[in-house]
């Protein structure tokens, strides 16, 4: 799949699906057209009935494997070079911005980013995306092409998606 507010949305119901922190996590990365948004996360909620707080966010991404890294993880303020914005940040780095304002008036408050795409990335871009989220206080998962599969292929809910 490569329209990318499509496959949102695919990842969107299977996310619902495979992760009950993810059941009421609302989409903002596509408009009413099916078209991508640009937002910080693109699916936010707060799990209801969490005692410390917990907030799921997701990101997705249709960009080919060797920029997945990039779309993860970069963060422009240890950039050299080109003027880089923060709308540039990788999506955990905006994550950890947007929990960091949470944080201010729920200091108890945790976080999961699931990051979420249709292509298959290697188990060292997997392991640095765990590492950078344990250093930003965010717990990192992810949801890929394989898992995606499995769920529309094997799962009577997936195949009622599909």
């Amino acid at each position: 799949m490569t329209d990318a507010g499509a496959f949102e949305i695919l990842a969107t119901r299977v996310l619902r699906h495979v992760d009950e922190d993810y059941a009421r996590v609302e989409h903002l990365g596509v408009n009413a057209e099916g078209k991508t948004i640009k937002n910080p996360v693109d699916a936010f909620c707060r799990v209801p009935g969490t005692t410390p707080a917990l907030y799921v966010m997701a990101a997705f991404s249709t960009d080919a494997t060797g920029k997945i890294e990039r779309k993860l993880s970069f963060d422009h303020k240890h950039s050299k070079g080109k003027k880089y914005k923060d709308s540039d940040d990788g999506d955990l780095v905006k994550a950890a911005r947007l929990a960091a304002t949470i944080r201010e008036t729920e200091p108890d408050a945790e976080f999961v980013l699931t990051f979420c795409t249709n292509k298959q990335p290697n188990d060292k871009v997997m392991k640095k995306g765990y590492v950078e989220g344990d250093q930003r206080g965010i717990e990192v998962r992810f949801l890929l092409q394989s898992q995606i599969r499995d769920f529309l292929d094997v799962t009577r809910e997936g195949k009622w998606i599909r």
